[in-house]
């Protein structure tokens, strides 16, 4: 029999349900950065499910079954997961940096110098002998100081310092005057004033002793005007040490008394007496710097010794020198004559009267002073002078010579060439 019957039947099922799930995954980045990540990951889940089915059968007999199904549910699940995921990122940054540099920069920069100084040097009576500044300084008159300094080869100097800028650390004066030459021994006055922008003055004098190296012995003979005639200096030369006396030894016996006929006569000479007592005499053959006799006259022999800016006299003997009664020289050429004169022509002759062994001299000179001809020999007293020379006016300059001495006499004349 067909017996109807309700079965109740139990069937697992299995269902694949998909499952959404949310993972939070934070991605560390160089800027430190949380990211949150949604992740939707399917997961199997076995769920088991009671299913009631009616079914015909012949015999209703329950019976329980086991059905699994597999059922895909999606399930969503939000996961934190931090995930360390560097990433690089190229980006711009604007970064303001002040970097502190020092440089140094040498600039000149005129210091402006706040007073004007003048330095003068002065003399016992009171003259300006020196001039030694005057300018800008950076310092006060009351701030030089003056120094005075010995040098070893003899004579001084004075050093003025502490007046800086323009005037330098240090000005010397060495005891010159404002024309180079060397001051005489005695006490000067270094003179320091200062003058600032406001015109207030300020000034320092100081005086200092100078003390003048000695200079060489001169021996000289100067006439009744006080002129030098000779000047004999040349004879002391080799001496080791002053003279100090002076004499002029005559032939003789003579007492200061020379004849100038014959100023060279054997014997003459001028002593020389030194502080040891021992003596020197030297020749003298009676004649000028020049070379000429000494004219009859009063002379004076001094012995001096020669300082910066100053001379002292050692020791002086005056003397005559008498016309004597040979004047053979003097009229030779006093008797001397141009002949022709004028002269047109390109020569002429020079007659004298000759003396003993003298011998004459002519030389022609035009106005400008060059030698333009000498006479030449022509028999006894007679001198020829030849030359191509141009229209004007010559001065002719007879000299009668001895050998021993030189010039003896002496007579210029005129002459005057026509074309």
């Amino acid at each position: 029999t067909s017996t109807p019957s309700d079965t109740s039947t139990f069937s697992a099922t299995a269902t694949d349900s998909p499952q959404n799930t949310s993972t939070d995954s934070p991605t560390d980045t160089p800027s430190d950065t949380d990211s949150p990540t949604r992740t939707a990951s399917p997961t199997d889940t076995p769920s088991l499910t009671a299913t009631l089915s009616s079914s015909p059968s012949r015999t209703d007999t329950p019976s329980a079954t086991y059905t699994a199904t597999r059922t895909d549910s999606p399930t969503e699940t939000e996961s934190s997961t931090p995930t360390d995921s560097p990433t690089r990122t190229d980006s711009p940054t604007h970064t303001l940096t002040l970097t502190e540099t020092q440089t140094f920069t040498e600039t000149a920069t005129p210091v402006p110098e706040p007073y004007q100084v003048v330095v003068n040097i002065y003399n016992s009576a009171g003259e300006l002998v020196r001039s030694l500044y005057n300018g800008t300084s950076e310092d006060s008159a009351g701030q030089a100081q003056v120094l005075e300094t010995a040098n070893p080869g003899g004579g001084m100097q004075v050093d003025i310092t502490g007046l800086n800028g323009n005037a330098g650390a240090n000005l010397v004066w060495n005891a010159n005057n404002n024309g180079g030459q060397p001051v005489a021994s005695g006490i000067y006055t270094v003179q320091i004033t200062s003058t600032n922008s406001f015109g207030q003055t300020q000034a320092q004098s100081k005086a200092v002793s100078v003390v003048a190296v000695a200079g060489l012995a001169t021996l000289e003979i100067y006439n009744s005007a006080g002129e030098l005639v000779a000047n004999l200096s040349a004879a002391l030369n080799g001496l080791t040490s002053v003279p100090t006396g002076v004499s002029l030894v005559l032939p003789n016996g003579q007492n200061g008394v020379l004849s100038s006929s014959n100023p060279a006569q054997s014997g003459m000479g001028i002593k020389l007496t030194f502080a040891d007592g021992s003596t020197e005499t030297v020749p003298w053959n009676g004649l000028s710097t020049q070379g000429q006799p000494l004219q009859p006259g009063n002379y004076v022999l001094t012995l001096a010794q020669s300082g910066p800016g100053s001379g002292t006299v050692l020791k002086s003997q005056p003397f005559v020198i008498l016309e004597g009664s040979d004047n053979s020289a003097a009229e030779m050429a006093q008797s001397a004559l141009v002949v022709p004169n004028p002269v047109d022509g390109s020569w002429f002759t020079v007659q004298y009267k000759p003396s003993g062994t003298d011998t004459a001299v002519a030389n022609l000179y035009d106005l400008a002073g060059q030698l333009v001809a000498q006479g030449a020999p022509e028999g006894a007293g007679t001198l020829r002078v030849s030359g191509n020379w141009s229209a004007g006016v010559y001065l002719l300059d007879f000299e009668v010579h001895d050998g021993s001495t030189g010039v003896l006499a002496r007579r210029v004349l005129k002459v005057a060439i026509v074309r």
